[in-house]
């Protein structure tokens, strides 16, 4: 015989309270292994190794930073995504998609760091310096705190992907569900979204990269960092103006309707993810394309990176707020109409 349903209630009651603590302990690891990924981008990675000399000497040697390698756009995009899907499951937003997807990026970040350290040298210490009196001699390199940061950050991820995976939904959210059904809380989000975009566009007009291409640099070229640009100076800035100003146009727009265009919300979204993809190659491309270089040479990012990353990536984030409170506002009109055609109605 099974057990009376009042016999059941405690057991079902700890499993309910388990699963709420499983959900937000996932969102908040994620959020964790996403800052940790992008705080290794400015740590030391790879430091050039000298058998035999002095500690004088070594102090001198090239230190290689992920930021300046060639797949720092991709990584700073994976560990941005990786903060969205995991605020996703702390407010219940696209539960199962989004959890899904952390699995997905998590896997690729694990990847990416372990392809990394592998080749750290040239893909991340891009330069190497002999000691003094030999001509040639194999590159001997460390690996420091950033690679086992950013890996440990990368595994913190899978595990907090495993967790969303196992978790139940509706059961995560850290926000009250009114508080999204809320006209002013629509308005704060559709107002901070322009906000963000501003701080994009604002990096449009900052160095964006520089040469960091110490003894490796051309002819002609003095001193490290002598050339420096902004992206709105290269052929690529006046389509990421455009991104810039539709994804605007649609917050507005989005605002202006009284938050209820689900087309004007999924629209900034996609040109937020539009912007993000942009930048990102932009980054990987800077000396060609934001220097006007012929050749890759390579460079360090500048403030405008920064900005326009930050402030796209932080309207996509967002935008999927919006348009989750478009949702839940026009569920919550449609139930107002039921209950006010169910009270007109004769018995």
């Amino acid at each position: 015989m099974g057990m009376p349903p009042s016999s059941r209630a405690p057991e079902r009651l700890i499993a309910l309270r388990g699963n709420v603590w499983l959900a937000r302990g996932a969102g908040v690891a994620g959020v964790v292994a996403a800052g940790a990924m992008l705080v290794a981008l400015f740590l030391p990675f790879v430091r050039q190794d000298c058998a035999g000399c002095s500690a004088s000497y070594v102090s001198w040697l090239p230190v290689g930073r992920l930021v300046v390698s060639p797949d720092a756009g991709v990584l700073i995009w994976i560990a941005a995504l990786v903060a969205v899907t995991s605020v996703g499951r702390l407010l219940d937003i696209g539960v199962r998609w989004t959890a899904l997807a952390g699995v997905c990026l998590a896997l690729a970040a694990l990847a990416l760091a372990i392809f990394e350290g592998v080749a750290a040298f040239p893909r991340v210490l891009s330069v190497a310096t002999l000691p003094l009196g030999m001509t040639s001699l194999p590159v001997s390199y460390g690996l420091e705190s950033g690679y086992y940061l950013f890996l440990g950050g990368a595994v913190l991820a899978v595990v907090a992907g495993a967790m969303m995976l196992v978790a139940r939904p509706g059961v995560a959210s850290v926000l009250s569900p009114r508080l999204l059904e809320s006209p002013r809380t629509a308005v704060t989000l559709g107002w901070a979204c322009v906000a963000a975009l501003a701080v994009a566009f604002a990096g449009l007009f900052a160095p964006f990269a520089q040469l960091a291409c110490y003894y490796g640099c051309p002819a002609g070229v003095v001193h490290p960092g002598s050339y420096s640009g902004s992206v709105i100076g290269g052929p690529g800035g006046w389509t990421i103006l455009a991104a810039l100003a539709a994804a605007a146009l649609a917050t507005s727009r989005w605002l202006a309707s009284h938050r209820t265009s689900q087309g004007s919300a999924l629209g900034a979204l996609v040109l937020g993810l539009v912007l993000q993809v942009l930048i990102s190659f932009q980054m990987a491309n800077a000396a060609t394309l934001v220097l006007g270089w012929p050749f890759s040479i390579p460079t360090s990012r500048g403030l405008g990176s920064a900005l326009l990353l930050g402030g796209s990536g932080a309207a996509v984030l967002l935008a999927l707020l919006m348009l989750t409170c478009t949702y839940r506002l026009q569920a919550k009109a449609g139930e107002a109409r039921a209950r006010s055609v169910a009270t007109v109605r004769p018995p």
